[in-house]
């Protein structure tokens, strides 16, 4: 399993120094596991990191050696790249991603088209986690390649489609990929339901520590779910889970200490995956 959280600045968990977000279930993965301390992702920015995190490659041998912006509405990681789903799936794996992809916009770049079974999810770069909307005003929520509508906390949602994965597999063996779009802008915490649809709020006024902090703790306390359930299902000691961040976050709301710089930089605080 892999879990992918999007602009999540170095500083910004218990394990790494944060004095004001608690995150006892990623800081009790890093006392379990092994801390990677000097890994490093492939780019500054979403789209790229993610493309070599699933192909094994540099990014400009994908296709997505930028971010896939809103606008581009025709772009998408190059057809023929084959993905770690792919070479799973053909072990024997069932295959799930539950998030936010990035990767392409038309249905013929979906995941469900680069190996993944299931796909839950949103495409775009990021969403209102309330209305789902990206910024262009767009309804853009997936449940494999048909669209759906829902009222949950994207953050909330992606857990409970995440044990209900797990339920459904437990008894076989499984790659899930689990990439939170928390804590990106917009800046909504799960207390925040009347700021549904509303840019001016959630881009600018909510532009907070306290805010970007609820985020962080909402996504803290749902992966904690969702290893609960693999102890639950009786495969926790068996599965496999890697937590890390696509690249830095941004100024104001987050910390990239002790690193200089942050996403979008050349600096190793957008880089930095810990």
């Amino acid at each position: 399993m892999i879990i992918l959280a999007d602009d999540l600045g170095h500083g910004d968990l218990g394990v790494t120094g944060a004095p004001d977000i608690r995150t006892p279930n990623i800081d009790g993965l890093a006392a379990e596991g092994v801390r990677f301390t000097h890994a490093y992702a492939n780019a500054p920015v979403c789209s790229p990191t993610r493309a070599a995190l699933l192909s094994w490659q540099y990014q400009q041998r994908t296709g997505a050696d930028r971010v896939i912006y809103a606008t581009e509405r025709d772009r998408g990681m190059a057809l023929d790249n084959r993905l770690l789903p792919s070479f799973l799936k053909e072990a024997g794996y069932a295959t799930g991603i539950i998030g936010k992809w990035h990767l392409g916009y038309p249905r013929e770049h979906f995941p469900t088209r680069f190996g993944f079974d299931e796909f839950v999810g949103f495409v775009v770069g990021n969403i209102d986690y309330l209305s789902h909307t990206n910024r262009l005003e767009n309804h853009d929520i997936w449940r494999g390649e048909e669209e759906f509508f829902d009222e949950r906390y994207f953050t909330d949602l992606i857990a409970d489609e995440a044990i209900d994965f797990i339920d459904r597999h437990a008894e076989e063996r499984f790659f899930l990929y689990l990439p939170f779009n928390a804590p990106h802008y917009p800046f909504q915490g799960p207390e925040h339901r009347s700021t549904a649809g509303d840019q001016q709020v959630t881009r600018k006024v909510n532009r907070t520590r306290a805010v970007f902090r609820s985020m962080v703790e909402s996504r803290d306390s749902n992966i904690g779910r969702v290893l609960e359930k693999l102890d639950a299902a009786g495969i926790g000691n068996e599965t496999v889970v890697f937590f890390m961040s696509d690249n830095g976050s941004l100024p104001v709301v987050a910390s990239n200490e002790p690193f200089r710089g942050h996403k979008t930089t050349l600096w190793e605080g957008a880089f930095e995956r810990r």
